[in-house]
């Protein structure tokens, strides 16, 4: 296999770089071996338990909760340097909505298509959505009671797509 990827990208005037090219071992049952360095041909690859793939960290254990702990602490900081204008009565809900898509929903969705979520994980980020969305949407007034908005209410002002659907649709539209 590393032949013909060796000779498929230097078709294309690629080199495989030994120095950067690592090598890690996983398993589906998250069974870890200790790394160990592969040798090809006269090429060495460095035997790795993580390494760090567009932003995220990839482990050997198929757990990503310490990636998703680092996006879950860049999204807050993303949603708290925005909250001024989230809060805005006089930006419209729908510039309120671009800038959730624009500048906060990208920073917690970067290089999730490598995340293979737990349900816990998916709970998670769908609370943190509905937390921006209740902030854009603002309590209603029903039956002469406040109240904030309902999930389901939530899920039509976004036609129900949702961040956790966002996420799979990309780890399948590559």
């Amino acid at each position: 296999m590393y032949d013909l990827l060796g000779t498929e990208a230097r078709k294309t005037g690629l080199l495989v770089n030994e120095r950067k090219t690592k090598y890690m071992f996983m398993t589906a049952d998250g069974n870890m071996r200790k790394p160990h360095n592969l040798r090809i041909g006269n090429k060495e690859f460095e035997g790795v338990s993580e390494f760090k793939y567009l932003g995220n960290i990839i482990e050997n254990n198929n757990r990503n909760d310490r990636c998703i702990k680092e996006r879950t602490q860049t999204r807050n900081k993303a949603y708290y340097a925005n909250l001024q204008m989230l809060k805005s009565k006089i930006t419209s809900r729908r510039s309120k909505l671009q800038i959730y898509k624009t500048l906060i929903s990208p920073v917690v969705t970067y290089g999730a298509e490598t995340w293979m979520l737990t349900a816990t994980e998916e709970n998670a980020l769908r609370r943190f959505e509905r937390k921006v969305l209740r902030k854009i949407y603002e309590p209603v007034v029903d039956k002469g009671v406040w109240r904030i908005r309902y999930n389901n209410e939530l899920c039509k002002f976004i036609g129900g797509e949702d961040i956790v659907r966002f996420i799979k649709a990309q780890r399948y539209s590559g």
